[in-house]
């Protein structure tokens, strides 16, 4: 069976590669690994403005969905990621249900993780996606300066006049090739190909 490996929110970074976007840092509690999530903006200002306690006059997304489920008497239990794919963390955000029924949802892992610092519940990564991240840090071309494991979330429009494409690591034109593809943004996909061509 598949061990599930708890992590930590280590950290909130801006990143200064792509416009608008935020490296998602969480570190195994009990090792040293680390993995960092390309995360959108405002994905990054609902985890900050709850982890420092700053509550709007009027609920953000987050809040709503956190006042739904207790409308509903659910609550919050974990996030698990459970599987990388396309060089994407998928994650479910579990829940015991009016019933008390454990139920589980799909979940970008930014709402995820913004939801887990509402509830003030665990986040986990299975150990089978932690090690195939570690093993991917440990090939130069996946690993950055600072030794962290980089993975995205689908979170960004792709916008090309914020990206200067040759500032770009494999993983992260790979990522934005992906996200051009599914927002049928072709001509886009095409400078990504070929930027990935030249490298």
């Amino acid at each position: 069976m598949d061990e599930d490996i708890k992590l930590s929110l280590a950290g909130l970074k801006f990143n200064a590669k792509i416009r608008g976007t935020y490296a998602l840092e969480l570190k195994e509690i009990n090792g040293t690994r680390m993995i960092s999530i390309l995360i959108g903006e405002n994905e990054a200002n609902s985890i900050t403005m709850r982890l420092n306690d700053i509550r709007p006059a009027r609920p953000l997304t987050h809040d709503l969905i956190e006042n739904i489920l207790s409308r509903l008497q659910a609550t919050l239990v974990k996030v698990v990621i459970y599987d990388l794919q396309n060089g994407i963390c998928v994650c479910y955000l579990y829940f015991l249900n009016s019933k008390g029924d454990l139920d589980y949802v799909d979940a970008r892992i930014s709402d995820a993780v913004a939801m887990a610092v509402r509830c003030n519940i665990p986040i986990f990564i299975k150990k089978s996606v932690i090690d195939l991240l570690d093993n991917l840090a440990n090939k130069k071309n996946n690993s950055t300066d600072d030794g962290l494991i980089n993975v995205a979330d689908k979170t960004q429009s792709v916008d090309m006049n914020d990206i200067d494409l040759s500032k770009l690591s494999d993983t992260e034109l790979n990522e934005l090739l992906l996200r051009a593809i599914e927002e049928e943004k072709y001509e886009v996909a095409a400078k990504i190909r070929d930027a990935i061509n030249r490298q």
